[in-house]
């Protein structure tokens, strides 16, 4: 991969487990109370948890993945230059975005949507 990319998480939904603030302590509930939601789905419903979290991860990150690539990346002569991608998404794909994202390929993509 030519390029260098950072998958930054915005405070209101980050990884992190560090929870200092009231508000941030509140947000880290709703993460915690949701990913005991995903994990009991996935239990009870591992069809819906593959199409609905699973498959939209993979197709969500490759999505972020191709979006910070240019078209100067194909020019040896060309200047590299920092793109920026913005991707809003909700909170019960953060975890799965990252841990597929730079990884996912178009192969994985293609499998998915057959």
């Amino acid at each position: 991969m030519s390029q260098l990319f950072k998958l930054n998480h915005t405070p209101f939904w980050s990884n992190s487990k560090s929870c200092s603030s009231k508000e941030e302590i509140e947000r880290c509930k709703e993460r915690d109370l949701l990913e005991k939601m995903l994990s009991e789905m996935t239990g009870e419903f591992p069809s819906i948890t593959e199409v609905f979290v699973n498959e939209r991860d993979t197709h969500l990150a490759h999505s972020l993945l191709l979006a910070t690539q240019n078209d100067s990346d194909t020019s040896n002569d060309a200047k590299a230059t920092a793109v920026v991608v913005v991707g809003v998404v909700g909170m019960g794909h953060v975890k799965g975005i990252s841990a597929k994202f730079g990884t996912t390929t178009a192969n994985d993509v293609n499998t998915v949507n057959t």
